[in-house]
C-alpha cells in the first residue's frame, strides 16, 4: 500500500484543489469509477470541513487500485453505525448523511471507519474514513510507510523474496538513509537465506554494512508459512501479536546491525492462536497502536494500517506491516 499524494482540507478552496488533483491523476489511471471517486472526494472533504475542523485527504494505491482516505484529529464519532445511515446528520438540519451512506452501500467498494472520541478514548481523538475497491485476491500482509521528510527518500523499507519478508528502519532520514536502504535491499535479493541459519544472514549483513560504509539499521525478517509465522529481529522494532481476546507486545534483542550487534531474537506464532502479527518502527507509538487494534481489529489490514500510522504516528519515519 502506498500513499501517492495528500491534500490538507480546511475550506472549500482546498477541497476543489483536491478534486482537481484527483482529476489530473485520473488522466493517467484507467477506471470506470471516475465520477464516483470525484463524488467521494467531495463528500469526504465536506465532512472534514463541517465536522472535524479540517484534516487531510490521502490518495493511495491499495493492491494497485486507487483508494481514498480521509483522516483528522477532530472530535470523533461515538456511534459509527449511526453516521452512515441514510439521512443522518450531526447538525439540526435534515441531510442525506453527507453522502456516507452512498459510499458504504456501493457494490464495488469497501468503506470502513475508525473513530475515537472523548467518550471511548483518553489518548486519541479523531476519525479515519477509508474507501477502496473490493479485492479479488486477499494478500497475506500489507504495509504503510510515511517518511518524515521526502517521500522519494524513505529510510524505512519492506520487501519480499519468496516466503521471506524483510522489514527495516535505517538510521537517520533523507537521501543518505534511502541510499543505504537501497543497497541493503539489493544485498537481500542477491543473498541466499537458509532456513535455520538466519543468524548467519544477519551477521553477513552486519559485515556488508561496515565494509560499504552504509548506515546501520534495525529490522526483522518474517518467514511466511501456511500455519504459522516465524519472525527474526534485532533492535528497536515493536512486534504486536493479536490473540483472540488480547494483544501482546514483544521485543527483539537490543542492538543495531552495522554498529553494536550480537544476536538475533526469534519468535514463532501459530495462526490458530493468533489472528494478526504487526511490526512497527519506532516512529509508531506501540501503546496507541495496541489500543487501535483492540478497538478496531475487525477492520481490514489496510484500514488498520492507515489508522495506526495516523493516530499512533510520531515525529519520525513511521512504518507498519500487518500480517494475517
Amino acid at each position: 500500500m502506498k500513499r501517492i499524494f495528500n491534500c490538507a482540507i480546511t475550506n472549500q478552496i482546498e477541497l476543489l484543489y483536491a478534486k482537481t488533483s484527483l482529476k489530473n491523476f485520473l488522466k493517467s489511471y484507467t477506471t470506470p469509477d471516475t465520477h464516483f471517486l470525484e463524488f467521494a472526494v467531495m463528500e469526504l472533504g465536506t465532512n472534514l470541513i463541517k465536522y472535524a475542523n479540517g484534516g487531510e485527504l490521502w490518495f493511495l494505491l491499495i493492491n494497485e487500485k486507487l483508494a481514498l482516505a480521509s483522516v483528522d484529529f477532530g472530535v470523533g464519532a461515538d456511534d459509527i453505525d449511526t453516521i452512515v445511515q441514510r439521512g443522518y446528520s450531526s447538525s439540526a438540519q435534515e441531510s442525506l448523511g453527507l453522502g456516507l451512506f452512498s459510499l458504504v452501500s456501493h457494490k464495488s467498494y469497501v468503506f470502513e471507519i475508525a473513530s475515537f472520541s472523548k467518550k471511548n478514548s483518553t489518548s486519541m481523538a479523531g476519525s479515519i474514513f477509508v474507501l477502496y475497491e473490493k479485492p479479488h485476491d486477499k494478500s497475506s500482509f500489507c504495509s504503510m510507510s510515511l517518511p518524515l521528510y521526502d517521500t522519494r527518500h524513505n529510510g524505512d523499507f519492506i520487501v519480499q523474496k519468496g516466503k521471506y519478508v524483510f522489514f527495516g528502519d535505517i538510521a537517520g532520514h533523507g537521501k543518505k538513509a534511502f541510499l543505504s536502504a537501497s543497497e541493503i535491499i539489493k544485498q537481500f535479493f542477491e543473498s541466499s537465506i537458509v532456513e535455520g541459519y538466519i543468524d548467519d544472514y544477519f551477521q553477513k549483513l552486519h559485515c556488508f554494512i561496515i565494509e560499504n560504509s552504509l548506515r546501520s539499521f534495525v529490522g526483522a525478517l518474517v518467514e511466511l508459512n501456511q500455519n504459522f509465522w516465524k519472525i527474526y529481529g534485532v533492535g528497536n522494532i515493536s512486534l504486536v501479536v493479536k490473540q483472540k481476546e488480547s494483544c501482546r507486545l514483544n521485543s527483539f534483542s537490543q542492538g543495531i546491525v552495522g554498529e553494536t550487534f550480537n544476536n538475533v531474537s526469534s519468535f514463532e506464532f501459530f495462526k490458530e492462536e493468533c489472528s494478526m502479527v504487526i511490526l512497527m518502527t519506532d516512529g509508531i507509538d506501540a501503546k496507541k497502536a495496541i489500543e487501535i487494534v483492540q478497538k478496531f481489529g475487525n477492520l481490514s489490514k489496510e484500514s488498520l494500517a492507515i489508522a495506526i500510522t495516523h493516530f499512533a504516528g510520531m515525529h519520525d519515519d513511521k512504518t507498519v506491516a500487518i500480517f494475517i
